[in-house]
């Protein structure tokens, strides 16, 4: 067996197993901050703690350069995400499971060596994606009844922070990357429109990282990959 297939299947086991009492993965008698004290306080932050530094490692392991990369740069976001809750036992444990769903995903799908890259469903709205560390290329196709929509072409988007900016004919896109999902929102400008059918509009549009496959190889478009 491949470290890749053994690290999914580490990972998968981990992700599927009861929280147990368990120690956290840090030394708690180091532990700096309002959200560590928390973790060390409680059996299941403790253990929610253990299993996400084991899928982390996980997801490393069947990743190459370019994903170990991008893994750690979304995991240092996420400490970030995670540490803002402060003391809040409720906040801290639903950032714990949002970040092992978001690597379940990326083990389960194979997809830990290709950072944002995929292919996305919200309903029927597609978001194509294809990650170049650092900056993306993305697509979105967006069905809003009555048969109006609206789509992209190919829009490349620079990173800044958990953000992907990118500007497209006058429009602006945004896609931040939040726990266990991509949010794509648009700036509103009038050239937008032009994006969209007469009765649709840009609004804002969530893509759980749960969805993710595969994008088709060599996409041009979301509206012409025949969304989700």
């Amino acid at each position: 067996m491949t470290s890749f297939s053994c690290g999914i299947a580490v990972g998968l086991a981990l992700l599927a197993a009861p929280v147990q009492a368990a120690s956290p993965s840090f030394d708690c008698a180091k532990a700096g901050t309002a959200t560590e004290h928390a973790i060390c306080a409680s059996d299941v932050l403790a253990g929610l703690d253990r299993h996400l530094a084991e899928a982390y490692r996980a997801a490393r392991a069947g990743a190459g350069e370019t994903g170990v990369a991008q893994i750690r740069a979304d995991q240092v976001a996420w400490i970030a995400r995670r540490d803002a809750c402060g003391g809040d036992a409720g906040c801290i444990e639903d950032r714990m499971e949002a970040r092992l769903r978001q690597l379940q995903s990326l083990l389960a799908n194979g997809l830990a060596d290709s950072g944002l890259s995929g292919a996305y469903c919200a309903g029927a709205d597609l978001l194509l994606v294809e990650d170049d560390g650092g900056s993306v290329e993305f697509s979105i196709s967006s069905f809003q009844g009555g048969g109006h929509s609206c789509g992209t072409g190919r829009v490349r988007a620079t990173q800044s922070g958990p953000e992907y900016v990118g500007q497209a004919d006058g429009c602006s896109f945004r896609l931040t990357v939040a726990d266990d999902r991509i949010v794509f929102t648009s700036g509103g400008e009038p050239e937008c429109r032009q994006f969209c059918g007469a009765r649709a509009s840009f609004g804002t549009h969530i893509f759980p990282f749960s969805t993710r496959r595969s994008a088709p190889p060599e996409w041009t478009t979301a509206g012409e990959s025949g969304g989700c």
